[in-house]
């Protein structure tokens, strides 16, 4: 199967669920994989369990909704992730319903080598509370550290700013589609997040945020990180919804104490109350990961890494036929597509030396075809493998990452 279909079928099948993840999972329990359910037969049994009827009109539709969606993508320079992606982040697919489809739209980290920390809070907070945060963040950015958040009016905006404005990294997590900028006022944001980072979301292109995706969006902003801070909140709001996941998750948990008698301190004292750990900068959380220090290193690194806000390889290479595919046809090799135009001159060289060689080379072969010094090569390599173009193989050897 190539790529074209391992995305239609993927993508259609959370189309026919709803992008509902537990009933996606229910499917892929009962049939092994998307394809499967798209190929087995209206009166399968299979579907009676699901309660899916034996009609095949909503499969065809969702394929051809998928199609669309595949268009969309590729008009709109979005990328696609699918949970058996090498590029999936792997803490996030450990989670129990973690999203099969995500979108990305600009250069999405690769969170697998990075430490991610996540910032929730009120829309209306306090100025003292996103002053703090933007602090907070700064310096968590600043150290090395992936900010994410969802991009909303409060804290989630002083998070993504406090990392832009430390040069640093930040990942938004979108309750809509990664076109639909909301709110409004978050568009210069939007922009600047695209620009040193990613906006990231389960939701296909052009499908506007509803009350019950927020609160399924909030699962993945949490399943990104290693700790999510809690800065402002009232017991019963949605933030609380973040505080189930982390607990869920069993992620590392922060809060910003506050007033005893303030309503937007209710939620940050009763986490303190129950154990969480008690934040007044950002020094609170880093010594938290003090052993984490060479994922803070890659963060450095990537801080100081010019970023695109394309997807460097392609998330397929060709357009291919936009019909289910026959079981006979064999599977083509996929071939990355890279543009070699978002590289420095020693990268270009030795990304044209991997792909004309198309196997795995030792890095002294590299040394003596690209003519580069060899004390540079190192760093270039971990350069690549860091964007996420190149694989290392045991016995210093590398190669384009298919």
């Amino acid at each position: 199967m190539d790529r074209y279909e391992e995305l239609l079928y993927n993508i259609a099948l959370t189309t026919l669920c709803g992008r509902q993840p537990r009933r996606m999972e229910q499917y892929i329990r009962l049939f092994d994989s998307a394809e499967a359910v798209f190929r087995a037969r209206a009166a399968d049994p299979r579907f009676i369990r699901l309660r899916f009827g034996k009609s095949e009109m909503p499969r065809k539709k969702a394929l051809a909704i998928a199609e669309r969606i595949i268009e969309t993508c590729e008009e709109n320079g979005i990328g696609i992730i699918l949970l058996d992606d090498v590029s999936y982040p792997q803490r996030l697919k450990n989670i129990p319903d973690p999203p099969r489809v995500l979108y990305v739209r600009g250069s999405m980290p690769n969170m697998n080598d990075l430490l991610g920390l996540s910032i929730v809070g009120m829309r209306r907070a306090t100025r003292d509370a996103i002053d703090l945060t933007h602090s907070i963040a700064y310096d968590l950015a600043d150290k090395g550290a992936v900010i994410i958040s969802g991009m909303a009016k409060g804290i989630d905006g002083a998070a993504h700013r406090g990392a832009l404005d430390a040069g640093g990294t930040t990942v938004a997590v979108l309750a809509g589609g990664v076109d639909c900028i909301y709110p409004k006022e978050h568009t210069e944001l939007y922009h600047n997040i695209l620009e040193h980072g990613a906006v990231i979301s389960e939701q296909p292109p052009g499908v506007i945020g509803k009350p019950e995706f927020y609160q399924a969006r909030n699962r993945i902003i949490v399943g990104l990180a290693f700790g999510i801070l809690f800065a402002e909140g009232e017991e019963r709001s949605g933030t609380s919804i973040s505080l189930r996941h982390a607990e869920d998750f069993g992620r590392d948990v922060f809060a910003i104490p506050g007033s005893p008698v303030a309503p937007q301190s209710e939620l940050p004292n009763k986490i303190l109350r129950d154990g969480a750990i008690v934040t007044r900068s950002a020094e609170d959380i880093l010594e938290e990961y003090w052993d984490y220090a060479p994922l803070l290193e890659n963060g450095k690194i990537l801080r100081t890494t010019p970023m695109t806000p394309r997807p460097i390889v392609a998330p397929f290479a060709a357009k291919t036929q936009r019909t289910a595919p026959t079981p006979n046809k064999p599977p083509e090799p996929e071939k990355p597509k890279i543009n070699l135009e978002l590289f420095s001159e020693t990268e270009r060289m030795i990304l044209e030396y991997l792909c004309q060689s198309n196997r795995t080379v030792h890095i002294d072969d590299i040394i003596a075809n690209c003519g580069i010094d060899a004390a540079k090569v190192g760093g270039l390599l971990t350069l690549l493998e860091m964007k996420g173009i190149i694989a290392q193989h045991a016995g210093s050897r590398y190669s384009l990452k298919q």
